[in-house]
């Protein structure tokens, strides 16, 4: 098994030899950019490991105009997030490659089973990123730097979702993504409570993936973690507040804690540093595609919410890629329901976080 600092320079220099368009610059007023990273890597049975997606970036679409998007506008432009969707679209490239007749090293079909494919179960996932990711992984750290107003009184959204920073000295709950307080809210939940459930739900987007490939062998083994990671944070944020969820199963699903490792080096030089403003852009690599570079939840010279621009892991292009390698007529994205097994595992995850009240984000059907 690779260390945590191989891990960690697959990512970085995957993204060192992408194209310099997308990344952190200098502005014009000579501000500085930074970014986040993170990456999905591979490790087959010989431990040489591989980055097959990444992604850059901390945006995220304001709740209110999600309702627009039409599965065209990408939600979440969290670095984590991008690297996961990017992770599901090269397996379901690796899986079209397997179908036009190509071999796979990652991928193999399942004879008469409910799913076409299946991950090589000998193959480890690991994640890297550059920060501890945003939510409950990070309160410590952002608390003891706290400049700004979002300390008291605690509201929530809902019942149980608390909105991005609000009273960073309180831990263990379920948060939105931070954003500045006077900014339109978004309801999309911190990189650590989605990294959180997918201990209990796997790597797969849900509900399309999950009819084209066995989620029993696609869970993240291991996080590593660039500046800034405390494990006390990381350890309650991952651990303690889900270890209630020892055993259960649910079919192909079953919780898998991963570990967290930590990995100042080699450094991310595109990373946070005083007085560098946030990258309003971020980056899609997918190494058996392309790589794309995002502006406003499409790719960047297009107009969100015009029908243009779509990324190649925006839900529309997720569901036709998939609806097209099972055969499946392409129907409203409502229609592909997630299985019942899927659902099961996520309301008992819910339960435990925030006693079932996950607020859910704005509909978008299409």
């Amino acid at each position: 098994m690779p260390t945590p600092e191989e891990v960690a320079k697959e990512v970085i220099e995957t993204y060192q030899k992408l194209p310099g368009k997308g990344k952190p610059h200098v502005r014009s007023n000579g501000k500085e950019e930074w970014t986040i990273l993170a990456g999905i890597v591979l490790i087959p049975e010989d431990g040489i490991c591989e980055c097959v997606s990444l992604g850059t970036g901390m945006k995220a679409t304001p709740n209110e105009q999600l309702n627009k998007a039409n599965g065209r506008v990408l939600h979440d432009m969290h670095a984590e997030v991008l690297a996961i969707r990017g992770f599901n679209r090269f397996l379901i490239e690796e899986c079209g490659n397997v179908i036009a007749g190509s071999s796979s090293r990652w991928v193999s079909k399942i004879e008469n089973g409910s799913r076409m494919f299946r991950l090589d179960p000998n193959v480890v996932i690991a994640m890297y990123v550059s920060e501890p990711p945003c939510g409950d992984s990070s309160m410590s750290q952002l608390s003891e730097g706290m400049t700004d107003c979002w300390t008291d009184p605690l509201n929530t959204i809902g019942e149980g979702t608390v909105r991005g920073r609000d009273h960073v000295f309180t831990v263990g709950l379920v948060r939105t993504k931070p954003g500045r307080r006077d900014s339109p809210i978004t309801y999309s939940k911190s990189c650590t409570d989605k990294l959180a459930l997918r201990q209990c739900t796997s790597l797969l987007l849900g509900p399309v993936a999950e009819r084209l490939i066995d989620p029993a062998d696609v869970y993240l083994s291991t996080l590593v973690v660039g500046n800034n990671c405390r494990y006390s944070d990381t350890h309650r944020a991952f651990t303690t507040r889900m270890i209630s969820a020892t055993g259960f199963k649910y079919g192909s699903y079953a919780c898998h804690f991963f570990s967290v490792r930590k990995a100042p080096f080699p450094i991310f030089r595109d990373g946070k540093s005083p007085d560098a403003l946030p990258c309003p852009k971020s980056i899609v690599y997918v190494s058996n595609t392309k790589n794309e570079v995002i502006l406003g939840g499409v790719k960047m010279g297009a107009k969100p919410f015009k029908g243009k621009g779509e990324s190649q892991v925006c839900r529309n292009q997720i569901l036709k890629s998939v609806t097209r390698l099972t055969g499946e007529s392409t129907g409203l994205y409502s229609g592909y329901k997630t299985s019942a097994d899927r659902q099961s595992m996520k309301a008992r995850v819910y339960q435990i976080l925030c006693n079932g009240n996950w607020v859910p984000t704005k509909s978008d059907d299409f």
